[in-house]
């Protein structure tokens, strides 16, 4: 009898060790936090949906520079302090708006994002998120980055509406284009000729770049998305990739190497094109960019690649020295090309 004591006691032990008491005491009524864990738990969730904006990928609006530099070139204007003054709204513009579709993305991947071994701690994947409070989020970023673009001018404020008519192109059902092959690259990737154009009316410019070169910069993001896929295939493995996302189930390594290739090789040509038709000046800017798609690839090869969030290319030593290159060589081209 002693001995069904004993045992009983230390069962009761171990419930209390691994906190089954303390899970029932807050699961009954009779239970109140006290009133700095409610403060603390407020602020968790603001971080959280903080966090759903991703506001560590506003890096991604770099590629408003190229289309401010290009179009301050074309239109033959010195860039002045008041089409700086454009720039910074036009960043914040699309910052938010940016912002918007990475709520809207993450609130629909979150059944998705629990099969990610990475972003299965995202806080909507970790079921800390409401519905009501993700779609506020949604649509105030949405209207108050729409309503800054809408101060730049009308060419940037259509701009700003196609990025965020992508994204819900790209989540929402019934067309979901991130789930479906091929067309999950060439829709992610549209964004990089949206932010050209984008960068390209924020300095006022009020005519349309030539096809080529908006054609060069959808290319470019294709190739970097593709390499992307490349990184997050090799990082989860085939068999959890495929239950991450359904496109995976179609995607191999040959397959996607192949694709980048195309994809580089075009840009190449595209690139090439464009500048000899628009930008002779930008010539020596070629072997540049042709060694920042080679490091590209040698990136999506890495274990655990940077690839996989572009937002953090920015911590690889080699790419970073080049992408300052391109800034050098551009700015020098254009000095020597007005003077």
């Amino acid at each position: 009898m002693a001995q069904v004591t004993r045992k009983s006691n230390l069962r009761s032990a171990k419930s209390r060790l691994s906190g089954d008491d303390c899970w029932d005491r807050r699961q009954s009524d009779s239970y109140f936090p006290p009133r700095e864990d409610d403060q603390s738990l407020k602020m968790t969730c603001i971080q959280d949906y903080i966090r759903m904006a991703r506001p560590d990928r506003w890096t991604q609006s770099v590629f408003l520079f190229p289309g401010a530099l290009l179009g301050s070139v074309y239109s033959n204007e010195a860039f002045t302090i008041t089409g700086l003054g454009w720039l910074v709204l036009a960043i914040v513009s699309t910052c938010l708006v940016a912002s918007s579709n990475y709520t809207l993305n993450e609130w629909l991947d979150k059944e998705y994002d629990s099969k990610h071994r990475s972003k299965m701690y995202r806080p909507a994947a970790m079921g800390r998120i409401g519905r009501v409070g993700t779609y506020t989020q949604w649509l105030l970023l949405a209207i108050m980055g729409l309503s800054v673009g809408a101060m730049i001018g009308g060419w940037f404020f259509l701009a700003t509406s196609l990025m965020f008519i992508q994204g819900i192109l790209y989540n929402i059902k019934p067309l979901r284009t991130k789930e479906i092959v091929y067309l999950d690259v060439v829709t992610e990737s549209v964004n990089s000729p949206i932010r050209f154009l984008q960068g390209w009316f924020a300095v006022q410019c009020q005519t349309m770049p030539a096809t080529a070169i908006l054609l060069a910069f959808w290319i470019f993001g294709a190739y970097v998305v593709t390499l992307k896929r490349l990184a997050e295939l090799r990082h989860l493995g085939f068999a959890q990739a495929r239950s991450y996302r359904r496109s995976f189930r179609h995607y191999t390594e040959q397959r996607l190497i192949t694709l980048s290739m195309f994809f580089g090789v075009s840009f190449g040509m595209t690139a090439t094109f464009a500048i000899l038709q628009e930008f002779q000046e930008f010539m020596l800017l070629l072997p540049v960019l042709a060694a920042i798609l080679t490091v590209c690839v040698y990136l999506s090869m890495q274990p655990d690649s940077l690839l996989q969030r572009p937002e953090r290319l920015y911590r690889s030593y080699l790419l970073g020295m080049l992408l300052l290159l391109v800034i050098c060589l551009a700015v020098c081209c254009v000095l020597g090309f007005r003077s």
